[in-house]
């Protein structure tokens, strides 16, 4: 935290008061948190309204939303070095692009190549779409479908 304050003292800021930051973490009330997982950063200029963020400068320069698309699927595979597919990455067949981007985030979050636990929303969201097997085999070919299209196994392995 020191050293983000520290980079944001050597910048001005108008149009919001100076930023703070906290870390959070999903993980800290378990007996294996070291507090390097899991954990992200909020800052109170994430809940400006977007008609005030078009009047933020950083430096006297005005400030940009990126969307990366597949975020952090996008990120993972910068990191392990390891070339992008073709196609969307958070498009598996037979299940709605929220499904796959809520298990995409609860394998990567804690850095699982698995996913342990259903997320309640993309379990909801996967049993109500139109794929006529029972839960357990379509849930069953949804999570070796996203391992293999996704190939987490290999990335969050060398993460």
């Amino acid at each position: 935290m020191k050293r983000i304050y520290a980079i944001y003292a050597r910048h001005t800021f108008s149009g919001i008061p100076f930023p703070e930051v906290r870390r959070v973490f999903n993980l800290a009330d378990t007996k294996s948190c070291n507090f390097n997982k899991g954990g992200r950063l909020n800052g109170d200029f994430q809940s400006v309204k977007p008609e005030q963020r078009k009047q933020i400068l950083i430096d006297g320069l005005s400030v940009v939303e990126l969307d990366i698309k597949a975020s952090q699927l996008t990120i993972l595979h910068h990191i392990t070095n390891t070339g992008l597919p073709e196609g969307n990455l958070n498009q598996v067949e037979g299940a709605p692009r929220p499904v796959v981007k809520a298990a995409v985030t609860a394998m990567i979050g804690p850095g699982k190549t698995e996913l342990e636990r259903w997320p309640k929303e993309a379990g909801e969201s996967l049993l109500s779409c139109s794929d006529p097997r029972p839960w357990p085999a379509r849930r069953q070919s949804f999570s070796t479908s996203l391992r293999v299209t996704g190939g987490l196994r290999p990335l969050v392995s060398s993460a």
